[in-house]
């Protein structure tokens, strides 16, 4: 039996930010959802992100530090990881330099626990 896949369609227009590891994307369906892409994998970075939600899976349950992760799914540019997206306190799109600030911040609380 062939079961169907489908694969999220993601544009140029539908771009977050760019780094040096990943590039991130509003989901075309979904406003409260981003995916991110790795530029080459295998990429520590997201391994290592990937890892320590697992073993902190229950302490970051209810975490309000940590946007949620839903997991992977396949894109037009090939695997993508979803995240909840984050968002500024009336609802808008956040800044480049508090995305930043906030995967930094994310990056300390994941090594803290």
């Amino acid at each position: 039996m062939n079961k169907e896949v489908d694969v999220l369609q993601l544009t140029k227009d539908l771009i977050i930010g760019v780094g040096n590891h990943k590039t991130a994307y509003k989901h075309p369906s979904d406003s409260s959802l981003c995916v991110k892409l790795i530029h080459s994998e295998p990429d520590p970075d997201i391994d290592r992100e990937l890892e320590l939600r697992e073993k902190c899976k229950k302490r970051l349950a209810n975490s309000i530090l940590l946007p949620k992760y839903y997991g992977i799914v396949q894109t037009n540019l090939g695997r993508g990881y979803v995240f909840e997206m984050i968002r500024d306190y009336d609802g808008g799109d956040l800044a480049l330099w508090k995305i930043y600030y906030v995967i930094r911040l994310q990056e300390k609380t994941l090594l803290l626990m």
